[in-house]
């Protein structure tokens, strides 16, 4: 189902903007072809010996037409070296993001107490108590929304205290 098509590869070149402007490998003709990111948080954390950022704290970021905000997003990566660049090599392996998240785009508004990309899969999941997916006036809800780039599926969980509840207009 492509009701949801968030744009993943978008919210993937956003974190790897990040990671590779934190290498000291970048070279500074990868930096020209890339357009601007902007992200504020008030706090941000690399550790390079586990392969981990973290921004912590309001964390708002934009990319395009793309917005991302959460209390916390977390980034787990591998190494780049220049001769590397972003291959299967390196680069980022999974990105989360905790409390109050949210993911816009121009088309989709996304929800969820937690949320995880795994890179390789393509997968995202949202989590939480509050965890939805609005399009217009469509709208879906659960405890867990799971969508799948490489497959198009969505399964959308209940959290055992509420079901999952979809709301659909006709176009007519």
């Amino acid at each position: 189902m492509r009701f949801f098509n968030f744009k993943f590869t978008s919210l993937v070149i956003i974190v790897l903007i990040f990671v590779i402007s934190f290498s000291s490998f970048a070279a500074e003709k990868i930096y020209s072809t890339r357009k601007k990111i902007n992200v504020k948080s008030d706090k941000l954390k690399i550790d390079n010996a586990k392969n981990y950022a973290e921004f912590v704290g309001n964390v708002i970021a934009q990319y395009d037409n793309i917005f991302i905000s959460a209390d916390k997003v977390g980034v787990f990566y591998n190494q780049v070296s220049l001769e590397e660049k972003v291959s299967e090599k390196g680069g980022v392996e999974k990105i989360t993001a905790f409390g109050n998240v949210k993911i816009k785009t121009e088309k989709y508004t996304g929800y969820a107490d937690n949320a995880e990309y795994i890179v390789k899969s393509e997968t995202l999941i949202l989590q939480g108590e509050v965890c939805k997916v609005i399009d217009n006036e469509n709208s879906i809800e659960g405890g867990r929304i799971i969508l799948d780039k490489k497959t198009g599926n969505i399964t959308v969980e209940g959290d055992g205290n509420s079901r999952v509840e979809t709301v659909f207009y006709s176009k007519e």
